[in-house]
């Protein structure tokens, strides 16, 4: 059975240690009950680290994970603090933002994964060549968010189709209903190019 960590402490050391290990890691914003952690765990060399706001949530991925034949996964709650306060500069391969909410109304603009604090995280914590992708149904959060982050000058965009899926490798079944359902989805890949974001 894998061990999952859930407190700060435990947490800010696995990944210390595994850093100077030289060992990747794949962080999760917004990870639901974990569907697509579990696969990343069972499927690749990463060290997988998941966060999510919903405290119901966390708990399903916990029990979920801890059915896992490997050592640890690092399950917390908001993602922001996750990225902000476990990680150094340049030191997380991959980070990977499946559906968040959009938080539409003008005075929750703080919360959107655009907001420039979070898409100034991501710039400075995401190693070169390492891989942001977002997976959304809501083409105005994707928008602001790509201008966001192309106002950087730092990432490469590269789109795809969530019938494809040339990054993550799997499709969630809430994914698999709405494709059969037809609804719009987009799914985009950036990657961070050599070189300093740019602050705009």
């Amino acid at each position: 059975m894998g061990s999952v960590i859930t407190d700060w402490d435990s947490a800010y050391n696995w990944v210390r240690n595994s850093l100077q290990r030289g060992e990747k890691f794949l962080v999760e914003v917004g990870m639901g009950a974990g569907e697509f952690l579990f696969w990343v765990a069972e499927n690749s060399s990463f060290n997988p680290v998941g966060s999510d706001i919903k405290k119901k949530r966390v708990q399903k991925a916990i029990k979920r994970l801890s059915l896992l034949d490997r050592n640890s996964a690092i399950l917390l709650g908001d993602g922001k603090r996750v990225v902000r306060d476990l990680f150094p500069s340049g030191s997380i391969s991959k980070i990977v933002i499946n559906y968040p909410d959009p938080w539409p109304k003008k005075h929750q603009r703080w919360r959107r994964i655009s907001f420039p604090f979070f898409v100034d995280l991501i710039a400075d914590r995401l190693e070169v060549g390492g891989v942001l992708h977002l997976s959304t149904d809501h083409l105005p959060l994707l928008e602001e968010f790509y201008a966001a982050l192309m106002a950087r000058s730092c990432f490469l965009p590269i789109p795809s189709k969530p019938q494809s899926n040339i990054f993550r490798g799997m499709i969630t079944r809430y994914e698999t209903q709405w494709i059969l359902e037809e609804r719009d989805l987009y799914q985009w890949s950036f990657l961070k190019k050599k070189g300093i974001c740019k602050n705009p």
